[in-house]
């Protein structure tokens, strides 16, 4: 679905992110991570998936061994 609507989101690809303290136990593990993607939650499906409302912003986020997790912006803290 293409739309005009402009999303803001608080990274930008290549940022370098940990997970905050609120971030579930899974997530802590990561480190420090690189954002690789960046996605709209825009339907029921992904929102119940994730656990989030509509209009969410998702990153995809990557470890330096490889790993990535798609996760909610709330999560998300820039590493300095």
């Amino acid at each position: 679905m293409v739309t005009n609507k402009e999303v803001t989101h608080k990274f930008d690809y290549n940022d370098a992110v940990l997970m905050g303290v609120n971030a579930p136990k899974e997530l802590l593990d990561l480190g420090v991570c690189s954002v690789c993607g960046i996605q709209e939650v825009e339907n029921e499906y992904m929102a119940k998936q994730y656990g989030v409302p509509l209009g969410t912003i998702l990153y995809l986020v990557e470890n330096g061994s490889g790993e990535a997790k798609e996760v909610p912006e709330k999560y998300l803290v820039k590493y300095e």
